[in-house]
């Protein structure tokens, strides 16, 4: 025979699951700590957390998503100055902008490498 009072049992269980999860989540305490305030085993709620946040992951929410879109600004070309150089080492690096002020810095690193 069917018995409504038990079918609601494993429900309200994890209900219940779910809002300890969250009050935890939300009560800056770490989870030994609110398990321990709880008189709650730190192993089951550890367990309850795990399927929680398992369940979490399966069923997102409508109002979130785990991507969002993202729009690129055009690319805009860079503006050098005519008294600037560029170097090309043969590894393929390319130093930027070396003006007549930073001549010496990037001989100085040339010569490093």
């Amino acid at each position: 025979m069917f018995c409504p009072s038990i079918a609601l049992v494993p429900n309200a269980h994890h209900e219940r699951c779910r809002r300890l999860v969250t009050e935890q989540e939300r009560s800056g305490l770490t989870q030994r700590e609110f398990c321990d305030s709880r008189g709650i085993a730190y192993s089951t709620f550890a367990s309850w957390r795990r399927r929680v946040l398992d369940e979490r992951l399966a069923e997102p929410d409508d109002d979130t998503s785990a991507f969002v879109t993202v729009e690129l600004a055009p690319e805009v070309p860079t503006y050098r100055p005519s008294n600037t150089l560029s170097l090309t080492l043969p590894s393929g690096v390319r130093i930027d902008g070396i003006s007549p002020g930073t001549v010496a810095t990037a001989a100085a690193l040339v010569a490093s490498l």
